[in-house]
């Protein structure tokens, strides 16, 4: 609420950079065979973060896993602009510190509100879709792998029991 006209105005500026960023690296505006090959490796590089290296057999399994989901990508963009903008308009709107406050815990958690009904019921169907494949991938990991994955996914918990001080060690004690 107390931020000046110039500070909004870098705000956009830095959203515009970063969706220019998202683009490049989605292949948003790319044919849709550039922008499954984009998917198909950010998909692998990020199995890879979690499991340690995959096989090139494993590799090629999550690309043709992932070959026939439907593409979101220039749908997703459109949304976080349309949501960028959203919240660009409440800040230059001149509401007060409570009215701010109260639009903002309405607004944030509200990800779907205003979103293009096409391209909620085509994300929907993505994310169910992205879960079977995802559950097809866990079947491909060795046992090695998933060691791998559940010994990342401990540290995270770790980390976030840390952030969370100690409430959250009480709460962890008490499980």
């Amino acid at each position: 609420a107390s931020l000046s006209p110039a500070q909004i105005a870098e705000l956009e500026r830095g959203f515009a950079q970063s969706n220019r960023k998202v683009a490049r690296d989605w292949g948003a505006g790319r044919p849709a065979a550039e922008q499954r090959r984009v998917r198909a490796d950010r998909l692998i590089a990020q199995g890879e973060r979690f499991t340690g290296r995959l096989s090139g057999e494993q590799a090629e399994r999550v690309r043709a896993l992932a070959d026939p989901l439907p593409l979101t990508t220039d749908q997703r963009l459109a949304d976080r602009e349309r949501r960028q903008r959203e919240l660009l308009a409440a800040l230059r709107a001149g509401r007060s510190v409570p009215e701010l406050a109260a639009w903002l815990r309405d607004w944030l958690p509200q990800w779907e509100r205003g979103r293009d009904p096409q391209y909620a019921r085509l994300a929907d169907r993505a994310a169910r879709e992205r879960a079977q494949v995802m559950a097809e991938v866990d079947r491909l990991l060795t046992p090695a792998q998933r060691r791998t994955a559940a010994d990342r996914l401990q540290t995270y918990a770790e980390d976030l029991i840390a952030l969370a001080g100690p409430a959250g060690r009480q709460q962890r004690a008490a499980n």
